[in-house]
């Protein structure tokens, strides 16, 4: 093997610990935050005088008329963006994180490609695939994959704390 096929491997390979590691750290700092947040919220809203209903409703996320917002053909993934943001128990707004989910590689990608470009290195098609890449692992994957992991440990918390014992 030569040179740059090892460089290129170890690359590789740093890149997926780097990305195990920051999924673990996440995992384990929103786990320990989420439950005495939600309690947290709950109680603030019973002592300031709501009631459980009026409580319970303005924790609740409010639901966007998707269909204003997305074209009919990316229509069924952002009702599956809007069901995982609803597990992940995020009172975010779906026009907002679309907005982030989209707009987050292009900022990294432009201030990638002007870092490259100021430090007086040659801008070929294989350094820009490869920014590229990066930027949309680091501003889109990243961020699907730590939304899709809360919400399944939601779901999973539900699964196992509320399911109806015969």
């Amino acid at each position: 093997m030569s040179d740059t096929w090892l460089k290129a491997i170890i690359l590789v390979c740093t890149f997926g610990a780097v990305v195990l590691l920051v999924e673990s750290l996440v995992s384990w700092v929103a786990s320990s935050r989420a439950t005495s947040n939600a309690i947290n919220a709950r109680l603030r809203m019973i002592s300031d005088g709501h009631t459980r209903g009026e409580a319970l409703s303005l924790l609740r996320r409010q639901t966007a008329d998707l269909s204003r917002i997305l074209p009919p053909l990316l229509l069924p993934l952002g009702e599956k963006l809007e069901s995982m943001l609803t597990a992940a128990q995020l009172r975010v707004p779906i026009s907002r994180m679309l907005v982030i989910l989209l707009c987050a590689p292009l900022v990294i990608f432009l201030a990638l490609v002007a870092l490259v470009l100021s430090s007086g290195s040659a801008m070929g098609f294989g350094r820009i695939l490869l920014i590229a890449a990066f930027s949309a692992a680091l501003g889109f994957g990243i961020p699907v994959m730590v939304l899709q992991f809360k919400a399944n440990r939601t779901r999973n918390h539900w699964a196992n704390n509320h399911s109806v014992q015969a």
